[in-house]
């Protein structure tokens, strides 16, 4: 429980460009598959131990489960 309090506060700092609307819709796709984003924070702490930086590394992740992604943002109302 303390890890997701965490994670979710550093989720809501990078959605900080978003409309409180967006935000809401974000945070709820991360309680709704926090399988899925678990997997893509380790991935990134992989590829960062790795020698990876941080930026490079999200981007590297992001682009492996592209697809998924953007499924999930459609289906939250987070982006059309």
């Amino acid at each position: 429980m303390f890890k997701e309090f965490f994670f979710k506060k550093l989720i809501e700092k990078q959605l900080g460009s978003l409309s409180e609307d967006q935000k809401i819709r974000a945070l709820a796709a991360l309680e709704s598959n926090p399988d899925f984003f678990e997997q893509l924070v380790d991935e990134i702490k992989t590829e960062t131990d790795n020698g990876v930086n941080q930026m490079e590394a999200v981007r590297l992740v992001a682009m492996r489960h592209q697809e998924q992604l953007i499924r999930m943002l459609k289906e939250g109302g987070i982006v059309k």
